[in-house]
């Protein structure tokens, strides 16, 4: 796991030479239109979906799990409970029977899971104190069949909603911190109404839904919920080598999906955002569960002012409108291997739609998941690197490009000659884009190295803003992390 990004001194602004040139940048042949793939419904209703048990030491009271024969009756993962907190005069527990249970599903080929019991009190930072106890027993949870981190929320210890759900984001943050990965949360529709008074502040969190029932889904999801990631819906199931009844569950999508959110897939994007470009250390870290190899960007999908991760693999978008990481929200298809994404406002909704460049050829959709283009133009060559920005302040993206150290940008979607061009930069140097003062039009600059340069005015030849942050091998990434705020940076960096 990557040690945490730390800010170093602002430096003294750099004067970067800049030769200003109005040249055209020549037209290429518009290529093949993208090659696209159907789009994936996350949450489907109907028959095979992968399902698994959850036990605890109970399941133990008529002998040991047989995990082989778990396996064999077509599960495909299983929950094991870890630990609870203190209960009354209880000390913390553990499961005695933890480590055997999770190495002999592991070793099963089961998926597998870990969760807390939740003893909520206050003061609200003993959810701190469970969290570690948790982990303590747990470990990070990366292993190659290891699922996300799960608070099993059914006990109120007393608190009212108002302090219920603080110490229920402290357990869920200070998990998150400790491991890296983004925890779930196990609860039933009727303990979060009441309990926690249908809070919506949680949201971004998945959801593992108990509610048992033959219907064939568990709609209504509470507190802001659209979509579940596992459901819980009997505690009355049979299942192979566990004696006595045992809770059984599904997973809400595919097998590749299952995998995704497992510790399985090294590589996977993980973010550092800063609020500001000089605030210090990350104000916000997180790991998104989409495919390693893929292609970050930081756009605004749902239009509520915040950026948001989307990862472009071979042709596949991975997006999410949350903000702590965890599963994607929406997958689908549109490109090819080879392609260039990018993401813009194309059309001024407010809305981030995604775009490939394929040897200067630009294809923008104005929906999300629409298969065929809505625009079509070649704009720069194929070794050009593609920018997107509002240049004009019209609130409307359009694109540019950065080619060595110079740079054309254009006002309109599809003319081939640039409305400004000029110089900024070295050879090396990696470009960026945003609003950094919150003017309303985007500014551009570079990253060399840690070292961040930013220009509010696009031509200008020195950097309003000069920051360290990262690393030289981190991928940069721009957007807004707080709606209604300017534009800053960040960056991405493959786990392992």
């Amino acid at each position: 796991m990557s040690h945490p990004i730390r800010s170093t001194a602002v430096a003294v602004l750099l004067a970067i030479v800049v030769g200003l040139s109005l040249a055209a940048i020549p037209a290429s042949a518009v290529p093949a239109a993208p090659t696209i793939a159907a789009a994936v419904t996350p949450n489907a209703v109907g028959t095979g979906f992968f399902m698994g048990p959850d036990v605890s030491s109970w399941q133990h009271t008529g002998g040991a799990i047989n995990w082989s024969a778990v396996a064999g009756s077509g599960k495909t993962f299983a929950f094991v409970k870890a630990t609870e907190g203190i209960n009354g005069t209880n000390p913390p527990y553990t499961n005695p029977y933890f480590a055997g249970d999770f190495a002999g599903a592991g070793g099963a080929g089961l998926y597998r899971g870990a969760y807390h019991f939740g003893r909520p009190a206050l003061p609200v930072s003993t959810a701190g104190d469970q969290a570690r106890q948790f982990v303590g027993v747990t470990g990070a949870l990366h292993g190659a069949l290891d699922l996300p981190p799960v608070l099993d929320l059914e006990a109120t210890g007393g608190l009212n909603a108002a302090d219920l759900t603080a110490w229920t984001a402290t357990w869920l943050s200070t998990v998150q911190q400790l491991t890296g990965r983004v925890p779930m949360i196990y609860v039933s529709p009727g303990f979060w109404t009441s309990a926690l008074a249908n809070t919506t502040s949680l949201s971004t969190y998945p959801l593992w839904i108990a509610r048992w029932t033959s219907a064939a889904d568990p709609l209504p999801l509470p507190g802001g919920w659209t979509s579940w990631m596992f459901w819980q819906y009997t505690s009355t199931g049979s299942v192979p080598g566990i004696t006595g009844n045992v809770d059984i569950s599904r997973f809400c999508c595919s097998l590749a999906k299952l995998a995704e959110i497992s510790g399985s897939a090294s590589g996977r994007p993980q973010l550092f955002l800063r609020n500001s470009p000089t605030s210090g250390i990350a104000d916000h870290t997180y790991v998104y569960a989409a495919p390693a190899g893929g292609t970050t960007l930081m756009c605004d999908w749902n239009g509520d002012g915040i950026d948001t991760p989307g990862v472009f693999v071979n042709g596949t978008w991975y997006t999410t409108d949350a903000t702590t990481g965890g599963l994607s929200q929406l997958d689908f298809g549109y490109g090819g291997p080879g392609d260039l994404p990018v993401c813009g406002d194309w059309n001024g909704d407010g809305r981030d739609t995604p775009g490939v460049v394929r040897r200067g050829g630009w294809y923008l959709v104005n929906t999300m998941g629409k298969p065929t283009a809505d625009v079509t133009f070649s704009y720069g060559d194929s070794t050009d690197v593609p920018l997107v920005g509002d240049w004009n302040g019209d609130g409307k993206d359009t694109p540019g490009v950065k080619r060595g150290t110079l740079w054309y940008l254009v006002n309109q979607a599809g003319p081939p000659i640039a409305d400004t061009s000029f110089g900024y930069g070295n050879p090396g140097d990696v470009g960026v884009v945003g609003d950094w003062n919150g003017s309303g039009h985007d500014g551009v600059g570079i990253k060399r190295g840690a070292w961040w340069y930013l220009v509010n005015t696009v031509g200008q030849p020195t950097a309003d803003l000069v920051a360290s942050y990262g690393e030289p091998s981190d991928v940069p990434v721009t957007g807004r992390w707080l709606a209604g705020g300017p534009t800053s940076i960040g960056v991405v960096r493959p786990t392992f």
